[in-house]
């Protein structure tokens, strides 16, 4: 046992499994209410019997004399196991016969009884085979005359085949077994032939003839597990999805699967197998385990070989067309304005391909006016009209999950641009400076704002794309800002879904061209407040408790960062060829621009079950969240200096997280109870989200700007306010007024209206 390793319990110590979040392949724990008994079976004919596991165990202990290893008591006490996992798997749904022989045979392999499994398998092979022949299956009798065929030829020493994942049937070759092991896991090959006899002497033993790929895996990993070589058992487990979940999925019975169609089935099943191998390939066992105990939140997992978000600029698009890996250029540099949207949009569908979460383009209308000079009223309209229609059709059709698009609008010329050359069509300077075109682009900000009012057929709201619309101090000392703001905000009041962002750093540029990427978001890692409140014996005890949890976090962001570099090492060949494309001599993404989000959240709830009051009514309660998020903010900054990452504070608002961490921490935690919150909706249990006040706290929208823009001074990344309308008739000007008060006297960073 090592240093690390005192004090943790057997589990504790147990190595991580595949499919370790996979609740199929674990027994129920104490703390979680047991799931619904199996009481029925379905036959193949169709009609349900009682379930019975007398007639189990009455399987097993046949299997187990074929083996030599009679044991009755064993035998009832592994049919009460396999009622157990599948009364966790089905949650007391009647399994199919199949179904009941599949738990058998992972129950007898999980829980050490190799060669009974391999006695049920052939067992289980006979029975089928003389059920299909009584049936006078045609196919059933070409196999057994085929199987026949093969074991005359091959003689008494392989004796048995092997169904591969290629879909044919191999003879038996232990060669195989010992060079798959040398080539996956590194073992040397003296140890590799032990391993591949005594699983070829086990499988020999039980006297099966055909067997499947998965089942020999799992014969080997137990060899593995027998041997003490769990690093390399590790490397060769197989990543999957059950059977049963993956029939659900397929036939749409899975929630997640909605809507239904072979697509969204087919992603949800790749989602299962990259979730599986992130956890075990590109992050640490300590990392792992820190998300699935609840201490942080690693998000999108399934999509570890993306990025969470990006910031293209549209000035890309203007001076070099677009283009796919392996070719220069796709399609020319844009020459109108309506080419420009189009590959534009198509931009934003192949980035959105390498993302999970936003794809922003800044300053859109500052781009757009070079192409735009001179159009007439209706042209521009017209322009702006497609804008908006364009995205919102492929966001409506179907929900589709892979356009998430932020347009950001402005109505100043940023200082980065202001004095740029402007890029006009064919990706020629015009011979101006974008500034020159300041009263084009407010026109067409304009426009699209009157689109977004107007709404779609019968008035409905676009669902996308999402404006944001930038104020900066700028902006209030420009000609018309008030024009410009009451017209956004009318239509704030009459649509909501509009987004403003209180820009006080004047835009920062860094030395960069106009058509470079704006910024790029690698992961997102979020810390659990609440369960370090519930753990610390003092505040001291909390703040070692928050360095640790960050500590963990940071590890995370090295480990996809690592990752993601090895990925783009591959060029315009590899996954994320377009991000690795260059223009004009620089990748499109640089690495060391990137920035890593540690996400904050239940800072409401982590303070309350400290100090007994919530943020927005305790003065002691609020300082302590503002020590902590300044202290989070410090620690990023001194870790990211330490190991060259770009390290920021973010303020999380994703209620899965927020859902997960609550009902997580009630289960644990005993004091949780006293500040979870529950959506008197849906009654789901939640923490409020990043530094969020309460729901209940009562704020005007001004005063919750207030106390919450307090936090978005250290944590500004993905910081916001939300602030619904409803169904009362807001005045634009009351929306002007708050939103011009928000950025003169509060710290607040983004102001979502929503209706």
């Amino acid at each position: 046992m090592g240093i690390g390793d005192q004090g943790k319990s057997v589990e504790e110590r147990r190595p991580p499994r595949e499919g370790m979040l996979d609740p199929q392949l674990s027994f129920a724990v104490s703390g979680i209410s047991a799931p619904r008994p199996i009481t029925t079976i379905l036959k193949r004919d169709g009609h349900e019997e009682a379930f019975e596991k007398a007639k189990i165990a009455e399987a097993i202990l046949r299997a187990a004399r074929a083996a030599d290893a009679s044991d009755p008591d064993r035998a009832a006490s592994l049919a009460s196991g396999v009622a157990i996992y599948l009364a966790k798997e089905l949650d007391g749904q009647a399994p199919t016969a199949d179904h009941v022989a599949a738990a058998v045979e992972r129950v007898l392999i999980e829980m050490g009884h190799a060669r009974v499994a391999l006695a049920y398998a052939r067992y289980r092979e006979r029975r089928e085979r003389t059920r299909r022949l009584r049936r006078r299956d045609p196919q059933a009798v070409l196999n057994g005359l085929s199987d026949a065929s093969r074991a005359r030829a091959i003689g008494a020493q392989a004796a048995f085949f092997v169904r591969t994942s290629a879909e044919n049937v191999a003879e038996w070759d232990r060669k195989r077994i010992v060079e798959a092991l040398v080539r996956e896991t590194g073992l040397d090959t003296e140890t590799a032939g032990r391993i591949a006899l005594e699983v070829e002497e086990q499988i020999r033993r039980a006297g099966v003839q055909t067997l499947t790929a998965p089942l020999v895996r799992e014969l080997v990993n137990a060899k593995l597990i027998e041997h003490g070589l769990e690093a390399h058992w590790r490397r060769h487990a197989r990543l999957g999805v059950p059977l049963y979940d993956a029939e659900r999925i397929i036939r749409g019975l899975d929630a997640e699967a909605a809507p239904v169609d072979p697509e969204a089935t087919g992603r949800t099943l790749a989602k299962a197998v990259k979730r599986a191998f992130a956890l075990d390939q590109v992050f640490s066992e300590e990392t792992a385990a820190a998300h699935v105990l609840g201490d942080c939140y690693i998000h999108d997992l399934a999509s570890a070989d993306r990025l969470h978000s990006l910031a293209p600029s549209l000035g890309a698009v203007a001076r070099f067309g677009i283009g796919v890996p392996g070719a220069h250029t796709f399609a020319e540099p844009p020459a109108r304005a309506d080419t420009l949207l189009a590959q534009m949009v198509n931009a934003s569908v192949a980035l959105q391909a390498h993302c999970t979460g936003v794809v922003c383009w800044d300053a859109l209308n500052v781009f757009f006016a070079p192409f735009l000079d001179g159009l007439d009223e209706q042209a521009l309209r017209q322009i702006a009209q497609m804008a908006i229609y364009e995205y919102a059709y492929r966001a409506a059709l179907g929900g589709d999950p892979r356009l998430h698009t932020e347009i950001d609008l402005c109505w100043e010329t940023p200082s980065w641009l202001a004095d740029a050359e402007a890029i006009g069509p064919g990706g020629a300077d015009t011979g101006r400076v974008y500034g020159d075109y300041l009263h084009v682009a407010q026109r067409f900000a304009w426009m699209l704002v009157d689109i977004l009012r107007e709404g779609g057929v019968g008035g409905v709201t676009f669902p996308a794309p999402t404006p944001v619309v930038r104020l900066t101090p700028a902006f209030f000392r420009a000609a018309g800002h008030d024009a410009f703001l009451h017209h956004v905000s009318e239509t704030a009041a009459a649509r909501g879904n509009i987004h403003f962002l209180l820009d006080r750093d004047a835009w920062l540029t860094e030395g960069l061209e106009p058509w470079e990427m704006r910024g790029a978001a690698v992961q997102r890692v979020t810390l659990n407040l609440p369960r370090m409140a519930y753990r610390a014996r003092d505040e001291d005890h909390l703040f070692r408790e928050l360095e640790r949890v960050l500590e963990t976090a940071v590890r995370a962001h090295g480990e996809k960062r690592d990752f993601v570099e090895s990925l783009l090492a591959l060029n315009e060949v590899g996954p994320l060829g377009l991000l690795a494309t260059r223009r004009g001599g620089r990748p499109a993404l640089d690495m060391h621009r990137a920035s890593y989000l540690v996400g904050l959240t239940g800072l409401n709830e982590c303070v309350q079950a400290f100090t007994g009051g919530e943020i927005h009514a305790d003065d002691n309660a609020r300082a302590l969240a503002l020590r902590l998020t300044e202290r989070a903010a410090a620690l990023c900054a001194e870790w990211g200096e330490l190991l060259d990452l770009r390290l920021e504070p973010a303020l999380t608002s994703d209620a899965t997280v927020n859902r997960r961490f609550a009902a997580l921490d009630l289960d644990s935690y005993p004091e949780a109870a006293s500040v979870v919150k529950t959506d008197p909706a849906t009654h789901d249990l939640f923490y409020s989200a990043g530094a969020c006040l309460s729901p209940e706290a009562g704020l005007s929208p001004v005063e919750r700007a207030r106390i919450e823009g307090l936090f978005h001074v250290a944590a500004p990344a993905e910081a916001r306010t939300e602030v619904c309308i409803g169904d009362t008739a807001t005045s634009a000007r009351a929306i002007g007024d708050f939103l011009s008060k928000t950025h003169h006297h509060t710290g607040c960073r983004r102001v979502v209206v929503s209706g």
